[in-house]
């Protein structure tokens, strides 16, 4: 059984508990002790932007250019909606082959986040355009960035590239020293980013410019970048493979063993993933590349397996093996221990693990992690919990976190609510240490003045909640007709959805069928489905929340997929797949420090994300910006700020019929 948990973390256990109930404890338990990466869509904000994104996930490229186009002229998305749009315009005007259409999206998306020049997906997608474009048209878009100092490094290197593949001949020369000069100026990150550009601009290169630049190479700059990827390319056009043994007789003399005998790459999955399925026509290699994995790393998992929590350490162990047979099918070898925290014995166990397995996920229980603070195993690996919040200053230092916080939460639902026109608000919490706890963070987080009043209710006393909620709004009588003298236009409700589905009809029969009601994640796992839930109330009810089931993005698809419709995809196998794929590219290293972890995780947090994504500042401080669902009969649906503008304004207009026909 797992230990006691503290009252500070009482709103996370009730999250496990509420969807423990759901769950069920029959599944069967995963016993894997010994078992030894981009884009997540916001909701859309208007029709013109859903209707883009149908015509995106309908695999219909020709109109999602058009619809996309029309949205992006709206003034009322947001900039993360425009991000969005921008990079799915790119996307499908490439598929088009309007390499100038998808340059102006990118060149937009790039004024909207100047960061994003720096990242993989802009950047591959910007070569892709630029090398698609005659090839003086892709020397003079090049050549204007290539010396731009104020532009991030892997974007200069990919102008680089680009005038290396397409410039001059006998210019090859030049821009291959000036690539190995940025080269050298980066970081690790920056390093993969460059590698993977110029492996994609390589595989689009002539034969003939190929065999130009790869006169210039000595054995000696066989391991230089851009050399290496230079000669990776020309063993992929050869047909090579990687074989075990790569002191193989057969490779003496080829592309391949001089890769092999001197290329070092920073992505050290390079060569499995450029070599995959790279055989030339009507040459078959010995050896498949798919069949020999590279080594990518070797990460933990301590989770519940036995105890009252396994039903959820189960699923997000079957999520965390998806990941990990995902990375394999790419040839990319990964280790995956999970750790049963029930057994009294798991510190131990985590101490035994190979000392490259430097990366933990979880645990998922407050008294877990108190365990391996304890033990001082925090200090040995690098922790990222399954928490919603750590203590006191140890967030990005002693541990980090991977789970959704209150704070999250709270601003998910501030965000929403002032983008739907509400303004004021009300507190409405239970007298319960998760309820105080809310409701003071809820008054912290919001702007100044913002909630006008705040009201407890007894916990267990519901014969009492209807006339707390009648205070709460100044109830009273016009003629025969329940109205209020509330002056805030939304309520937080921090409880249970149980507790919230008996409050919510007290604040209608107090004549208060205004508000905009806003509650927690708790709500996610708490909803009853289909007829059980009465939701003749609940237009203006919202809550956030990490998993989308209609979420659209590649990492989503790929988990539905490779859990192949016997396991149901869901927030917890999110979790772990999310998990492991984030930890893979993340590739911490033994002698990680604290500050070594924050400067990667710019580049980690990059994935495809199956749920919501997570972010993480320069200290190590995690955020995550929820999605906002309205509960209906149908399940949880994504809302709109524009649509609960419509609905509220609807609310508003009946109001004030009721009261004027209960005045005559």
């Amino acid at each position: 059984m797992p230990m006691p948990i503290k009252p500070s973390s009482f709103a996370h256990v009730l999250m496990l508990v509420v969807a423990l109930a759901l769950t069920g404890c029959a599944q069967k338990i995963i016993d894997l002790s010994d078992v030894s990466s981009i884009f997540s869509p916001a909701p859309p904000s208007s029709s013109a932007l859903g209707q883009a994104d149908a015509a995106w996930n309908a695999a219909n490229m020709r109109e999602a250019e058009r619809l996309y186009k029309n949205a992006l002229q709206s003034p009322t998305l947001s900039d993360r909606e425009r991000e969005m749009a921008l990079s799915r315009l790119a996307e499908a005007a490439m598929a088009n082959k309007h390499a100038g259409v998808a340059l102006e999206a990118l060149d937009a998306w790039k004024r909207l986040d100047g960061s994003v020049a720096a990242s993989e997906s802009w950047l591959r997608l910007w070569c892709r355009a630029v090398m698609a474009l005659p090839p003086a048209q892709a020397v003079s878009r090049a050549q204007a960035v290539v010396n731009a100092a104020q532009e991030a490094v892997p974007f200069r290197a990919a102008a680089a590239d680009v005038l290396m593949a397409r410039g001059q001949s006998g210019d090859g020369l030049m821009w291959a020293q000036r690539l190995t000069s940025l080269y050298q100026q980066a970081g690790r990150k920056d390093r993969i980013v460059m590698e993977r550009c110029l492996v994609q601009i390589g595989g689009d290169m002539p034969a003939n410019t190929l065999v130009s630049l790869l006169q210039y190479t000595l054995p000696d700059t066989d391991g230089v970048f851009p050399w290496s990827v230079l000669l990776l390319e020309k063993a992929r056009r050869e047909g090579a493979a990687v074989p075990y043994d790569t002191a193989d007789p057969a490779l003496e003399g080829t592309t391949l063993s001089r890769i092999l005998g001197s290329g070092v790459f920073a992505d050290t999955g390079l060569i499995a993933s450029t070599l995959q399925g790279g055989q030339t026509p009507g040459r078959t290699p010995a050896v498949q590349v798919s069949s020999v994995p590279m080594y990518a790393g070797s990460y933990a998992l301590a989770l519940p397996l036995s105890g009252s929590y396994s039903a959820l350490g189960n699923k997000i162990a079957l999520g965390a093996k998806a990941a990990q047979t995902e990375l394999n099918s790419r040839g990319i070898r990964t280790e995956l221990y999970i750790l049963d925290t029930d057994r009294a014995d798991w510190i131990s166990r985590l101490n035994s693990l190979p000392p490259q397995c430097v990366t933990v996920g979880g645990p998922m229980l407050p008294a877990a992690f108190d365990q391996a603070r304890a033990a001082q195993a925090v200090r040995q690996r690098a922790f990222f919990t399954f928490l919603s919040s750590l203590g006191e200053g140890e967030e990005g230092s002693m541990a980090w976190r991977f789970f959704t916080s209150p704070s999250d939460q709270i601003r998910t639902m501030l965000d929403f609510a002032g983008r739907a026109g509400v303004r004021r608000y009300a507190a409405l919490y239970p007298e319960d240490a998760f309820g105080r706890r809310m409701s003071t963070l809820f008054l912290q987080t919001a702007s100044a003045g913002s909630v006008v009043t705040s009201r407890s209710y007894p916990k267990g006393s519901v014969s009492e909640w209807n006339a707390v909620t009648a205070k709460l709004v100044g109830s009273y009588m016009v003629g025969k007709v329940p109205a209020s003298s509330a002056n805030f236009e939304g309520v937080f409700l921090p409880d249970s959805w149980n507790n919230a589905a008996l409050l919510i009809p007290c604040l209608f029969f107090n004549g208060e069928d205004r508000l905009l009601i806003m509650g927690t994640s708790l709500w996610e796992q708490g909803l009853p489905g289909g007829a059980r839930l009465d939701a003749s109330n609940l237009s203006l009810v919202v809550f956030p929340g990490a998993w989308n089931a209609t979420n659209p993005t590649p990492a989503a698809r790929s988990l539905s997929t490779l859990l192949g419709g016997e396991d149901e995809a869901d927030i917890w196998t999110g979790l772990g797949y999310d998990f492991v794929r984030f930890a893979a590219a993340l590739h911490l290293q033994p002698g990680w420090t604290p500050g070594r972890v924050n400067s990667l995780l710019r580049g980690a947090q990059q994935i495809s994300w199956s749920m919501a994504p997570m972010t993480w500042n320069a200290s190590g401080k995690a955020s995550r910006q929820l999605y906002v669902f309205n509960p209906t009969r149908d399940g949880a649906q994504l809302v709109t700020p524009q649509e609960m503008r419509r609905r509220i304004d609807q609310a508003r207009a009946r109001y004030d019929r009721r009261i004027k026909a209960g005045r005559k």
